[in-house]
């Protein structure tokens, strides 16, 4: 293949081969993708936010062509670079040296020179991301390199205090403008040399190999066959394993648990996993009923659907707050309740689902504390920071709640704690371990501990991302695929209420595992 038929790069394409020439090579080379991110996603809140920041340019114009219309895109570019009237172009499509970008916001300025402005999603008032920094300079190239004086760069980024007060967003408010021309210089020596080894890597005639880690890429569409030749014990199926750790145990190499040695500087976890891997025998420590007397029914089981609003759609609420608008709870009377369940009898069950249509903040904290606010029991939930900052944000949502809302917080019991740190199965590894979740998520356990408990049974809203954004097209009314409101509600209710009756067995399970130990550890704790 040679230079010039190699497939053109785009600002995504070069981030895409920042983190990995295997997907780079195989993105360019493979299907054009192209799709409308789902309402409510994280993609799809991000175009939004990139949206309203052209509120803060008037009199721009938009280059409304599509990716697939890219020579029209630059020829109405061009246009409007030309028309001085012309204060800002959003999605400027500009093309140098077989790399194309669509620029945010192009904004004209005195002199015939320009200011590239690049939107993000994230929060002002931290340190700049060095995958922003990447990105503008990239666009940076181009730009210069097509002929454009280029005398400015910004992120917009947006405003971390920011309080929605008034009936519409304060864009001058919400957003936040941050110079950032003076690290995009020092990036564009570093951008060049980039470009040239993925034009190198492009010229390849198959995808080179790089070695996957699960926390980087395991939501990479290339997942599975990365990883489809990794022994059933690979290494990275320890918790917590880390990528300086798994490389060194490579060099070594090292690629299986069974190969590992207990000498290999695992932590203590990764050890008992170690021990579990190859033993196939199940550990449960004698220490578990230490905290388990912490989770003694009568009992409540908790969970909340959420999503981090970026863009604060209730008056007084602020960016980024986490607003809960769904919960499950399940209530165990006793221990002899808890034990006699099975797949046929239920314990007792609550919930609420917000309609989507007002704010339902008030009305999400009055039921929940008309259900746990009465009583001292235990609140049973399974990693426990999700649950802590719903409430945490009810409480400031709704002032006059605020002490019954804390109140809650010395009840919460986090049951991921006992079975992370008390208890390890050969069932939390399964066979298809590339399509697995964590080892220690509940989806996972309690697969492990109840094998007749499925969460492949549930239709349609599966995990806590599918929730948000499904609660968003109800709010919105953006449906896709014949999606109702009431086909969206009856899925989340559902998903919801798997997930606090999934925390009843595997506590339940549990308890059993701890009852079969010998008598003089169940004497002891």
């Amino acid at each position: 293949m040679t230079t010039r038929e190699i497939p053109h790069l785009t600002k995504s394409r070069y981030m895409t081969g920042l983190q990995c020439d295997r997907k780079l090579w195989r993105d360019c080379h493979g299907p054009a993708k192209i799709s409308e991110p789902n309402a409510g996603s994280i993609a799809d809140i991000g175009n939004r936010i990139g949206v309203m920041a052209q509120n803060l340019f008037p009199g721009g114009e938009l280059v409304a062509e599509q990716a697939f219309e890219h020579d029209k895109a630059v020829e109405h570019t061009s246009a409007l670079i030309a028309e001085e009237t012309v204060s800002a172009i959003f999605e400027a499509a500009i093309e140098h040296d077989g790399i194309r970008v669509r620029v945010d916001i192009l904004e004209r300025l005195d002199g015939g020179a320009w200011g590239l402005r690049e939107v993000k999603s994230g929060k002002s008032g931290s340190k700049i991301k060095l995958g922003y920094l990447d990105d503008t300079a990239v666009q940076y190239h181009v730009l210069a390199g097509s002929g454009l004086n280029i005398s400015s760069a910004e992120l917009i980024l947006v405003n971390k205090d920011y309080v929605h007060e008034q009936k519409n967003i304060d864009y001058a408010k919400y957003f936040v403008r941050e110079d950032i021309l003076s690290l995009v210089l020092q990036k564009l020596d570093k951008v060049s040399q980039n470009l040239a080894e993925q034009k190198s890597v492009l010229r390849l005639t198959s995808a080179p190999f790089v070695e996957p880690y699960k926390s980087m890429c395991k939501r990479c569409d290339y997942w599975l066959d990365c990883t489809k030749d990794k022994p059933v014990d690979w290494v990275q199926r320890l918790h917590g394993i880390k990528y300086k750790k798994v490389l060194n145990l490579k060099g070594k190499g090292i690629v299986s648990i069974r190969d590992l040695s207990g000498e290999s500087g695992l932590s203590h976890i990764q050890e008992i996993e170690r021990q579990v891997i190859i033993s196939g025998e199940q550990y449960i420590s004698p220490e578990i009923w230490k905290p388990l007397k912490e989770f003694r029914p009568p009992a409540y089981y908790l969970d909340f659907e959420y999503f981090d609003m970026k863009i604060p759609p209730f008056l007084e609420t602020k960016m980024g707050e986490r607003l809960p608008f769904q919960w499950s709870i399940h209530h165990v009377e006793s221990a002899e309740e808890l034990d006699r369940l099975d797949d046929l009898k239920q314990p007792v069950h609550f919930e609420y689902l917000s309609d989507g249509q007002s704010d339902f903040r008030r009305e999400c904290a009055e039921g929940l504390l008309k259900v746990l606010g009465q009583s001292d029991e235990p609140i049973i939930v399974y990693e426990m920071a999700a649950e802590k900052s719903a409430i945490e944000s009810l409480a400031r949502s709704v002032p006059d709640l605020t002490d019954e809302l804390l109140a809650l917080l010395p009840r919460l019991r986090d049951l991921i704690v006992v079975v992370r740190s008390y208890t390890c199965l050969p069932a939390y590894f399964p066979n298809n371990y590339a399509l697995s979740t964590t080892t220690y998520s509940i989806k996972n356990t309690a697969t492990a501990l109840c094998p007749q408990f499925k969460y492949s049974e549930l239709g349609g809203v599966s995990d806590g991302l599918a929730a948000g954004e499904a609660f968003f097209r109800i709010m919105t009314g953006e449906f896709k695929n014949g999606e109702t409101v009431a086909t969206l509600s009856t899925e989340l209710l559902e998903y919801c209420q798997y997930d606090t009756l999934a925390m009843v067995k595997v506590h339940r399970a549990v308890i059993r595992l701890a009852n079969a130990l010998p008598l003089q550890a169940n004497i002891d704790g």
